[in-house]
């Protein structure tokens, strides 16, 4: 089984190298690693340029999309049978590849794995503000999202399922987790710290919002699962 590893990057030149250099001693030979960056105004693309001589990975060019859209860019040019989502300025713990591909070939559909949270310089932050809780099932995860983008990996086959992203829906990885669950999917998380979460001023997601803002993008986010579920039920009805 090979895995194509999809990093969005935007104005990432503080972490970027930091972070590939952890994925490239995991990669076998057939693996792939795709960077879509987003109109990077900083030096994020001469940080690449060293890189791009290793023949698995490939730079797409993109112009302010937006983080969804960015995303969606290199699920569309992966090639290999797994994906694996990667955000720019984590580190990835040696054993990450090799415990994904184990769960997969054991037969996961989608995979979530345990984040640390750690600063800039990597230092581990404290548990009282920074602790993660695994949620299992539909409505758990509806209410509170326990699906960090960076920490999942799935089948490339589903990519054609939760594929476009709905413009209205506010993130990625929640979409395709409760896509998952709606569709019958087996999705495992494994309880280790494979990741190394960054938390930092740039970072783009934790931003705090108003309980109407909550409720309002909950309910779009339930219509438009309820949407896509029923198409997919139509159209498989229809084969």
């Amino acid at each position: 089984m090979n895995v194509s590893v999809v990093l969005a990057s935007f104005n990432g030149e503080n972490y970027l190298k930091e972070q590939i250099e952890s994925i490239l001693p995991q990669l076998e030979p057939n693996d792939e690693l795709i960077i879509t960056d987003d109109g990077s105004t900083d030096q994020t693309l001469t940080v690449l340029q060293p890189f791009l001589q290793d023949s698995r990975i490939s730079l797409f060019e993109n112009h302010f999309l937006g983080f969804k859209e960015n995303f969606t860019v290199g699920i569309k040019a992966a090639k290999k049978e797994v994906i694996v989502l990667s955000d720019q300025d984590d580190v990835w713990h040696p054993d990450r590849l090799k415990e994904t591909k184990k769960a997969f070939n054991e037969g996961a559909d989608i995979l979530i794995v345990a984040p640390c949270f750690v600063d800039k310089k990597l230092q581990i932050l404290s548990k009282e503000r920074y602790n993660y809780r695994w949620r299992s099932g539909f409505w758990l995860n509806f209410w509170k999202n326990s699906f960090i983008g960076a920490c999942m990996a799935f089948k490339k086959e589903l990519a054609k399922e939760f594929l476009p992203f709905p413009k209205n829906v506010d993130y990625h990885d929640s979409w395709i987790a409760l896509l998952g669950y709606l569709r019958r999917k087996k999705i495992v998380h494994i309880d280790r710290e494979l990741i190394y979460y960054r938390r930092h001023k740039g970072t783009f997601s934790g931003e705090r919002k108003e309980m109407g803002v909550v409720v309002k993008s909950r309910v779009l986010l339930l219509v438009n699962l309820l949407k896509r579920w029923s198409l997919l039920r139509k159209s498989e009805s229809q084969t």
